[in-house]
């Protein structure tokens, strides 16, 4: 059992988006930080990555962050690696955006406190792969960049289970993408739906836009929620029903039977358990969902939203039941 939860766990890491499984922590730069150990077992931050290096602006971007240690002692295991991130505009002044990162509001790495222009996370070393002295690890991020040219990765430093702080890697900064910026993309009725890209059962990358031309209705829903199971064998009659019409369902879970965070494995149990045969990607941590529904905390499942043939949100529906799955319907077959 504990093998299986242990490649439960790198799954959920090596193979999903693996959100910032961090934290958002309102911390400070390294003022208030440890001072960095100089002893021979300390751990030594060797590379810090964030790929593609430019992001696209009133959209969901996803980010990989891959990173190089070194850990003579062998203490990086429940240690945690942490950066700050700034918006930022052209000429310097301070840019925005209401969703930071794919995070879950939980306790962590405490940091000291800072001002409102630089937002905290902390991706925490809980895997054995950190039982090591040295290794490459990479982890997914999305955010939404929305009033901003750039984005700044500062502080980046890590720590180990002692508490003992490695080096700075310098500041990563990741530039707006060149040309207009399109048609705002946005969550209401009648706005064009935010693009985003998400990873499937299968481990491949979906990306929302790739479906224009489509009806595609996103069930945005949990594997503990038993009316979200009672929902998904009716979206795959519904699928069944008009998908040569150019109807498709993407179920998008956030989490498992356990409320952890959703692998491989849990993507195809639900959709193998439930006889889906439409897409099902990993949404960690209610992230797309939030968005979608227009509040930074607040989350909802069962949760529909049905984006039209031009990509336009035509319908957003709370919760499920009999009246709601006709409402749902009667959009369906008014938008083919």
């Amino acid at each position: 059992m504990n093998n299986e939860k242990e490649r439960g766990m790198n799954h959920r890491i090596f193979c999903l988006i693996a959100l910032v499984t961090g934290i958002l922590l309102a911390g400070a730069g390294p003022s208030g930080a440890a001072a960095f150990n100089k002893d021979s077992d300390v751990p030594v931050l060797v590379s810090f990555k964030v790929t593609p290096t430019t992001f696209k602006i009133n959209r969901i971007n996803l980010l990989k962050i891959t990173f190089q240690f070194r850990d003579d002692g062998i203490n990086l295991k429940d240690g945690y690696i942490c950066w700050g991130v700034k918006y930022e505009k052209a000429g310097g002044s301070s840019g925005s955006s209401r969703f930071q990162a794919s995070l879950r509001p939980e306790s962590g790495p405490r940091l000291p406190p800072s001002g409102p222009l630089i937002k905290y996370f902390a991706y925490p070393f809980q895997l054995s792969f950190f039982s090591r002295a040295s290794g490459s690890f990479s982890f997914y991020s999305s955010f939404l960049a929305e009033d901003c040219d750039q984005i700044r990765f500062s502080d980046i430093r890590m720590y180990d289970k002692r508490g003992n702080q490695s080096n700075f890697w310098p500041d990563v900064v990741l530039a707006r993408e060149a040309g207009p910026a399109g048609e705002k993309q946005g969550y209401k009725v009648g706005q064009k739906a935010y693009d985003f890209t998400l990873f499937d059962k299968n481990n491949r990358k979906l990306t929302l836009s790739n479906y224009r031309g489509k009806v595609v209705l996103i069930d945005f829903s949990t594997m503990w929620c038993p009316v979200c199971i009672d929902e998904g064998h009716h979206l795959e009659q519904l699928y069944q029903a008009y998908k040569k019409r150019g109807f498709i369902v993407i179920s998008a879970i956030s989490e498992d039977d356990d409320k952890e965070l959703p692998t491989l494995a849990d993507l195809k149990l639900w959709a193998s358990r439930n006889q889906m045969t439409f897409p099902v990607i990993a949404d960690p941590n209610y992230y797309v969902n939030r968005i979608y529904y227009g509040s930074t905390q607040v989350v909802r499942i069962p949760y529909n939203v049905i984006i039209d043939r031009l990509g336009r949100i035509a319908l957003k529906v709370v919760g499920y039941d009999s009246a709601r799955h006709i409402k749902i319907e009667n959009k369906i077959k008014s938008l083919l």
